[in-house]
């Protein structure tokens, strides 16, 4: 990834670790995950800026976003299908048996997943285990979430004019 600009976007995610993990990720490794749809994403984000905003109990505040465009090659294990969607893969909360398929397809040097947002149904999202997949990182819409101390209650693009 050096030598990409706005590669720090997408490194961020492999340095910077949950140490709770997430759905597709341990404590012990990273994953950047991304949506083809923007709105997909945000709802993903949303979900996970709550938790933490909610966690530390932070005070009600504005909160500056980025959309990050980031173009990559791989060859991703396809959970998408009804027998996954069934399945604990996708609790809402309860990450471990999604941890413990990461941590099977990483050890198998898998690329990543695709797989179909909990907070989006219908759309899909991506969990990639390389940082080296991604080939080409850029910034692009910037928005606002809203925090009001328990919930984000409104998201807004910003613009400059």
């Amino acid at each position: 990834m050096v030598g990409i600009p706005h590669c720090s976007y997408v490194m961020a995610a492999f340095t910077h670790v949950n140490p709770d993990g997430a759905r597709f990720n341990t404590a012990d490794f990273g994953a950047y995950y991304a949506a083809p749809d923007v709105h997909t994403a945000i709802k993903e984000t949303v979900h996970h800026m709550e938790r933490v905003m909610g966690y530390t109990q932070e005070p009600a505040q504005d909160i500056q976003m980025r959309c990050i465009d980031a173009w990559f090659n791989a060859e991703l294990t396809d959970i998408t299908d009804q027998t996954y969607l069934d399945s604990e893969l996708y609790h809402p909360t309860n990450y471990s048996h999604s941890q413990a398929l990461a941590c099977s397809l990483k050890s198998e040097k898998q690329d990543g997943v695709v797989y179909q947002s909990v907070r989006h149904q219908g759309y899909n999202c991506y969990a990639l285990f390389k940082p080296n997949l991604v080939t080409k990182v850029c910034q692009s819409k910037h928005y606002s979430y809203k925090w009001n101390g328990k919930s984000v209650n409104a998201v807004f693009e910003m613009q400059l004019v």
